[in-house]
């Protein structure tokens, strides 16, 4: 378990949906939840499965481009992952508290979002928090007293 590729991996599909919120109508559409809009809590849906946002994409958006410059280096991505675990559980609580469910209005955190916040929060905990360097190769010592004992 590698934080490399999760660094990588996480970060393209972030990016990408963070692009894609800002696509127009046939990537996009109106939400159709009619719960939702008689609360006047309705945000447009990406793929008809995520709700979106400016500030939400923008959210995605960073998280990706993060996770796509990070990957360069164990230590960035480890870290990324590990950063990653705190932002991503955030929004999933916020995503199933009342009120904060979408971010004071300016987010949609809740339905298929709160699914994708959370997986999005375990594999991060597991690239970067559970992920055990490999133990350091000490250097051979080439003293022939040592290797030619007996």
């Amino acid at each position: 378990m590698q934080p490399r590729p999760f660094a990588w991996t996480a970060g393209t599909i972030l990016a990408v949906i963070g692009l894609a919120g800002f696509a127009p109508e046939p990537i996009v559409s109106v939400e159709t939840d009619p719960l939702r809009i008689a609360t006047g809590v309705d945000h447009p849906q990406l793929f008809a499965l995520f709700g979106v946002s400016p500030v939400l994409n923008v959210i995605h958006l960073a998280l990706g481009v993060w996770g796509l410059i990070s990957a360069r280096s164990l230590n960035a991505s480890l870290t990324y992952a590990r950063q990653t675990t705190f932002v991503a559980a955030l929004l999933t609580v916020f995503g199933v508290i009342p009120g904060l469910d979408t971010l004071f209005g300016l987010a949609p955190l809740y339905g298929n979002n709160l699914l994708l916040h959370f997986f999005l929060a375990i594999t991060a905990f597991l690239f970067g928090w559970l992920y055990r360097r490999p133990p350091a190769i000490p250097d051979r010592v080439e003293d022939d007293d040592e290797a030619y004992e007996g």
